[in-house]
């Protein structure tokens, strides 16, 4: 038996706004695959809540959006990616709109909401609390009209085609233990972040950063993989974290203690509006010394709360409480991963061939701490943006006789795959061991840090590591539970490197900026330790 083999000039791995605005930009002009774990409803582009930040009004500008953005960066935000991205926010609205996304209106008006750390209302919202829902449908709905794209579902990623820094394509396996090959002219990874390999998560529980796992072991470029954005609100039950939007604050929200006291009230001047990181730290840091933190919005309108917030208020109704007069109890989680596959304003990777957008990849648009409701928009700009670089790079058809030779060797090295793993080992649901390291990652690498418990964290992953055993090189190589276990510990590695505490980045034992990290981490698992440096804008080689 041998893999299904299939050939596409552009193949795009993910399902979210990112992967697919690539693939219906890209679509437009040139035959397309999209491949993807799930369906629509598995992506964290589905669970948004927010909305998508654009200055949309006459009493905003992309100056000012552009401002907050670098305001929340702590100073590691790429200026160029800024502007350029805020700058394209309203065209992109533009572009979601001619896919079928209706955004929320009134008398022909945007209904726009303001969240932590933006000074002006530009939120965009669709059917209220359920902004990433209905873009989702929207688009799907769009893309399924397309004659050049066809859509997989139902494949996890075991292998990215890279030898001679070159990618051409993707090996998948199906949720029926199929093994498929899929040779591509250009790939455009768009596969989601990390955040699931925290204990405490508002994502999707297989957002396990596999994808990027896999990348940093085939030579990618990573960067700010230090940067993770714990939510500061969620509420947990049975083991699993529901997201209570940023949008609850916005409104008027407010975050108190069992004694009723602001917790926030002298801790920001924004209050309840500050960052995220700091909002969450503070809640953190309340919940280890004993207190109980509720999210209040019992003093707003009752009609207003569950018009506004439709699906947090259905969420929290099957555990008989009511946005609209009870305190909720929230606990922060591990949302939004900030760094991934380093790529430039295009979408460019260090790999020929390879493409990176939204959550998988770090453009440098977020810095050290992602602006509320950015995260859509980066994904959705910067994803039609990446499709075009996707078309332009099918057309030059660079090393046309390198691509050749490497595809010959990689189907020589996977033809044979059935006669040489037991393929149920390739499932995710196989790795016994995810649920260890997800511990291990909260409690030692979690909201607030320090070098001895990173250290603690790193030794943990590295006797998991050590008691694994595989029947072969070969199995290791494919096994997720390799690149979960990579990922983990590259975090780590970040996070000790960087001994200050910087945007969501908190290191107690070191609890302020520090000027000489003034500066972009990046690892390649070839070369080794580089660095972004933001006064000069080149990439350095670093000490580590």
């Amino acid at each position: 038996m041998k893999p299904i083999i299939r050939h596409f000039p552009v193949l795009v791995l993910g399902s979210g706004i990112a992967g697919m605005c690539a693939a219906s930009e890209a679509s437009k002009k040139i035959e397309t695959a999209l491949v993807t774990k799930q369906d629509i409803t598995g992506s964290n582009t589905y669970l948004a809540q927010g909305g998508i930040a654009a200055a949309v009004t006459s009493f905003d500008s992309p100056s000012l959006h552009q401002q907050d953005t670098l305001n929340a960066s702590s100073g590691l935000s790429d200026i160029d990616i800024v502007k350029s991205i805020t700058e394209k926010a309203p065209e992109t609205i533009t572009s979601l709109q001619e896919l079928g996304v209706s955004f929320d209106s009134k008398n022909n008006e945007y209904q726009l909401g303001r969240e932590g750390a933006h000074s002006k209302r530009r939120i965009l919202k669709c059917g209220g609390d359920r902004t990433g829902k209905f873009i989702s449908k929207s688009i799907q709905n769009k893309i399924n009209e397309t004659d050049n794209l066809t859509t997989f579902y139902s494949h996890s990623l075991l292998k990215l085609l890279i030898k001679s820094n070159i990618c051409v394509g993707a090996l998948t396996i199906d949720d029926n233990g199929l093994i498929h090959i899929f040779f591509s002219e250009v790939t455009i990874l768009a596969t989601g972040g990390y955040s699931a390999l925290f204990e405490n998560s508002s994502n999707n529980e297989q957002a396990l950063g596999v994808p990027i796992g896999e990348a940093i072991l085939s030579g990618v470029q990573v960067s700010d993989l230090e940067f993770i954005q714990f939510h500061p609100t969620a509420f947990k039950s049975d083991n699993k974290c529901y997201l209570i939007s940023e949008a609850v604050r916005g409104e008027g929200g407010l975050l108190k203690d069992q004694y009723n006291n602001r917790i926030m009230e002298h801790v920001h001047p924004m209050k309840e509006l500050a960052p995220r990181d700091i909002v969450a730290a503070t809640i953190y840091k309340n919940i280890k010394l004993g207190r109980r933190v509720y999210l209040d919005a019992s003093h707003m309108s009752s009609g207003f709360v569950k018009d506004r917030f439709p699906g947090i208020t259905e969420m929290l109704e099957k555990y008989n409480l009511d946005l609209a007069t009870d305190k909720i109890p929230i606990t922060p989680s591990a949302h939004y991963s900030i760094g991934g596959v380093s790529i430039n304003k295009e979408g460019v990777t260090n790999i020929h061939g390879l493409l990176a957008v939204g959550e998988v990849s770090a453009s440098g648009f977020h810095g050290a701490n992602r602006l509320a409701s950015n995260s859509l928009l980066e994904g959705a700009c910067l994803g039609l943006v990446t499709g075009k670089t996707a078309v332009r790079i099918n057309k030059t058809n660079y090393f046309k006789k390198i691509k050749t030779n490497v595809r010959s060797y990689m189907w020589d090295k996977y033809s044979n795959i059935y006669s040489k793993v037991n393929i149920n080992e390739l499932r995710l649901d196989s790795c016994n061991d995810i649920n260890e390291i997800q511990k291990i990652m909260w409690d030692f690498v979690g909201v607030i840090r320090d070098e001895e418990k990173l250290k603690q964290g790193n030794r943990a992953i590295n006797e998991i590591e050590t008691k694994l055993t595989f029947q072969s090189d070969y199995l290791k190589e494919l096994s997720p539970l390799t690149k979960i276990i990579t990922l983990a510990k590259v975090i780590t590695k970040f996070s000790l490197n960087r001994k200050e505490t910087r945007g969501v980045h908190r290191r107690k034992d070191y609890p302020n900026k520090r000027k000489k990290y003034l500066y972009r981490q990046t690892y390649n698992h070839k070369k080794g330790w580089l660095y972004h440096d933001n006064d000069l804008q080149r990439l350095a080689r670093s000490d580590n």
